[in-house]
């Protein structure tokens, strides 16, 4: 698990990121038709961006793929001690390449995931 070792820190991180980049992604995000299907969140983390996908969106179903298990334990918990987030955010065990998708999506959000794919993986 790459975040084995650092899972425990990232939030503190992870504050000031979202802070800058949430804004701009809730600006993409508002007023997306989401009638098509869930949102995919690829590589959803501790689920910071998860909320702010959720705030943006407020009528989306989300689907958050997180690989790690260490992040998706803080995601998971996350999703629980929110009553809306519980009831429209279902997180999922996998890596991007490895998701078994529904047959439509509104949106698929990567933030800060780029980097963990190979160049192959990418295209």
């Amino acid at each position: 698990d790459y975040y084995s070792t650092s899972a425990e820190f990232y939030e503190l991180v992870a504050t000031r990121h979202t802070a800058s980049s949430g804004p701009p992604l809730t600006r993409v995000l508002t007023g997306l038709d989401v009638t098509h299907g869930p949102v995919l969140e690829i590589g959803a983390g501790t689920g910071r961006v998860t909320e702010v996908i959720a705030a943006a969106l407020p009528d989306a179903e989300i689907l958050a793929a997180e690989p790690s298990a260490t992040m998706r334990a803080v995601l998971t918990s996350r999703v629980a001690r929110d009553p809306d987030l519980r009831r429209r955010v279902t997180v999922v065990d996998g890596a991007a390449q490895d998701l078994v998708l529904p047959d439509r999506l509104s949106a698929v959000v990567i933030f800060g995931v780029a980097g963990h794919l190979t160049v192959p993986e990418r295209v």
